[in-house]
């Protein structure tokens, strides 16, 4: 194969990939939309442990992780810092994912 003719080969390949690809985007479904948006900052002081879990609410629009601050563990959900306890669940969400509560534990007492 002769370099024009290369040449031509892969310009009738772009071409031929600029009339296909829009035509396959177009049988997208619609509701495959992706948005992206920060839900939560790493607040000052916070440390957050190397291979943290992070909680997501049911629909998306919140984010529960772990963090340390003066060696007590505390809760971040969408950047706002929770109370500090010895030892805290992982959290749970409502259905709607409007609400979450977890259990923390400071020495006997146990708070939820």
């Amino acid at each position: 194969m002769t370099s024009h003719m290369r040449t031509n080969y892969f310009l009738f390949c772009f071409l031929l990939l600029c009339l296909i690809l829009p035509i396959a985007a177009d049988q997208l479904p619609v509701d495959d939309v992706f948005i992206e948006r920060t839900l939560s900052t790493v607040p000052d002081g916070i440390e957050i442990p190397d291979l943290c879990p992070h909680f997501f609410s049911p629909e998306g629009g919140m984010v529960a992780y772990l963090g340390t601050i003066n060696g007590k563990k505390v809760m971040i959900v969408n950047s706002a810092v929770g109370i500090e306890f010895d030892e805290i669940g992982y959290p749970v969400f409502s259905t709607k994912g409007k609400k979450y509560g977890y259990v923390g534990k400071n020495g006997e007492k146990n708070a939820l």
